[in-house]
């Protein structure tokens, strides 16, 4: 139920045409649609509203056999409740809603009843100590280059054009870190002075070659030490576990 209730995202009318001339369900229109169905309003309330039914009876279920107190004990249980209610809270006051927040409950509600992903979250979690320290270090590079850019081309096409205050050239660094905008974010100095290239090249080099892989290497051996640290407390519990059950089969104490 929770997968089929995420997947209703993929078949929903986007919230951005509520309040527009766009016509999403029209095959033929400008918005792509890849041949999938679209719902109306109607259709894909009555499925999100028995999707919701379903999960409050089995949220129910789960009380009723655990009992109140066991239930509100673990925190991820009550954190998946609070979710559901919001959820069906949502629901219930869409038609007055500005901007519809179903989406996200319901791939919060798929994430919290899965253990695989809340334990790579916890991994992350715990990796992100050691990623600030470089983080800091990356974000301190793109700043200063920024800055450097603003003082080179201050008063030329590219000061005026591309980088004419230092968020926007912090911005434009940093998208020029995945290669989206280059060379076009260059070409206004390279038009002025072809010497202008040494300096996007020295940024790229410098980011590219050693602080992303900086980035990454740090990354990798964080997930790896963490990944390890939890395998080994894995199999200690597990042998306490079995120590602790053979103590109570031994008839012999």
């Amino acid at each position: 139920v929770l997968v089929l209730n995420v997947l209703l995202c993929f078949f929903d009318t986007p919230d951005w045409t509520r309040d527009s001339s766009a016509n999403i369900t029209d095959p033929n229109g400008m918005y792509p649609r890849f041949d999938l169905p679209m719902l109306t309003d109607g259709p894909a309330t009555a499925l999100a509203a028995a999707a919701l039914a379903l999960l409050v009876i089995d949220l129910a279920l789960q009380v009723a056999f655990q009992g109140a107190a066991a239930f509100g004990s673990r925190g991820l249980q009550v954190a998946y409740a609070v979710t559901v209610a919001l959820a069906a809270l949502e629901l219930t006051l869409s038609p007055w809603l500005p901007v519809r927040f179903a989406p996200y409950l319901r791939l919060l509600l798929l994430v919290l009843q899965s253990e695989h992903v809340l334990v790579q979250l916890r991994l992350i979690g715990r990796c992100l100590p050691a990623l600030l320290p470089v983080a800091a270090a990356m974000g301190a590079f793109v700043v200063f280059s920024a800055w450097l850019a603003l003082v080179m081309f201050q008063g030329t096409a590219e000061g005026r054009e591309v980088m004419p205050s230092l968020a926007v050239a912090v911005w434009e660094l940093l998208v020029c870190l995945t290669s989206a905008n280059f060379p076009d974010v260059m070409m206004p100095a390279y038009g002025d002075s072809r010497w202008s290239v040494l300096f996007f090249a020295l940024y790229l080099i410098l980011a590219h070659w050693f602080l992303l892989n900086l980035v990454l290497g740090v990354v990798y051996k964080a997930h790896a030490d963490n990944a390890r640290a939890n395998a080994d407390a894995a199999a200690a519990h597990q042998e306490r576990s079995l120590r602790a059950a053979f103590r109570l089969l031994d008839a012999d104490g």
